[in-house]
């Protein structure tokens, strides 16, 4: 793709142009940016942080798939950065690379999860849970939660909150560690071993109680899907910047992946047992 400023999955208009300024540089591994833009703040991920720019494009994808997949995503965009991304200071005194890079629309009043069973209780949606399991699971997504056993910890800042008429609505953000844990997207992502790992992923312990079987059956629907909405999802992938330097062939293994992926979780309702199993509520 080269046509940059580019809306992608936005049911908004949203589309920054220019950034006016700085305003803080968070230090994890992709580094986003926070910065004002000519259409109100965002956080920016830009190319040059030393992971190299496949996180990115896992970023882009995952929340494409995310927002397809009927979780509530903040308004991104792919927005092209000139000279002024020099001034984002990353990756241990390195700078931002100009070009293409994700923006994610700042949503004003949100907080992080905090990690209680008592403020799920108040969501607007209370399917919302049973399907981000199933996203998180789809994608191996490690960045929420991490599979049962593994010893990295939970992210509850990938789960925001906002508020309103006494109830709360939950934001999925931060897809960078989808397909790859963060790593390099090559032709090794579509292996059986990735498309038919039987880890759960995503899941919190505090996220148990709200497990139900019909918002998974929902959401075991919605996977039977991917095998008719492949020109979608292909578009997807296509959508990836060339600068952001991932080839054709795990473009394609990418595709593949997510295919498989859906078909083996929505198998034989491999996925309900499979939480039956991590102790959910099933009723």
């Amino acid at each position: 793709m080269e046509n940059h400023n580019i809306t992608i999955g936005s049911d908004s208009n949203w589309q920054p142009m220019t950034i006016h300024r700085i305003e803080k540089v968070t230090k994890s591994s992709m580094w986003p940016a926070l910065v004002l833009t000519d259409d109100g703040e965002a956080y920016v991920k830009p190319m040059g942080t030393n992971r190299g720019p496949h996180p990115i494009a896992c970023e882009l994808v995952g929340s494409l798939l995310a927002q397809w997949f009927g979780l509530p995503v903040p308004d991104f965009c792919i927005m092209e950065l000139d000279k002024i991304s020099t001034e984002m200071i990353i990756d241990k005194g390195g700078k931002a690379i100009p070009g293409p890079a994700f923006a994610s629309r700042r949503i004003h009043q949100a907080v992080p999860w905090d990690g209680s069973g008592k403020s799920l209780e108040k969501l607007e949606k209370n399917d919302i849970i049973s399907r981000l399991v199933v996203f998180d699971t789809w994608t191996r997504n490690w960045d929420r939660c991490p599979p049962e056993g593994d010893d990295r910890r939970t992210n509850k800042d990938n789960v925001l909150l906002t508020s309103g008429n006494g109830k709360l609505r939950l934001w999925v953000v931060d897809q960078g560690e989808c397909f790859s844990h963060g790593g390099e997207l090559n032709e090794q992502i579509s292996n059986i071993d990735r498309t038919k790992d039987k880890k759960v992923y995503g899941l919190f312990d505090e996220f148990k109680p709200f497990i139900r079987k019909v918002f998974l059956e929902d959401s075991i629907e919605m996977l039977r899907k991917v095998e008719n909405s492949k020109v979608v999802i292909e578009g997807f992938i296509k959508a990836i910047p060339s600068q952001w330097q991932v080839s054709d062939k795990a473009c394609k293994a990418l595709n593949e992946f997510v295919s498989s992926r859906a078909a083996f979780l929505s198998d034989n309702n491999y996925i309900v047992e499979k939480l039956r199993y991590c102790g959910g509520n099933l009723l």
